[in-house]
């Protein structure tokens, strides 16, 4: 589904496989294992497979309680 985008690219991460257009990182699966990586694992609470949808929107937006909380975080 993600290759079906206009110029998307499909590439090797350091954890798992992301979709790119224009070198930018749009979405990414990976495997969550022994809390590994540690930001994705603290923010869905278990291991097991997970799919990151990445948006930027502006510094403003990030404070408001839409994006406080599941299914939002912040990668540290």
């Amino acid at each position: 589904m993600c290759l079906d985008l206009p110029e998307a690219y499909e590439e090797e991460a350091l954890a798992g496989t992301r979709w790119m257009v224009v070198k930018k990182n749009f979405a990414h699966m990976l495997l969550i294992d022994a809390d590994w990586p540690p930001a994705y694992a603290r923010a869905v609470g278990s291991d097991g497979l997970l799919c990151v949808l990445t948006f930027w929107i502006t510094a403003a937006a990030t404070g408001t309680l839409r994006f406080e909380g599941p299914p939002f975080f912040r990668p540290v």
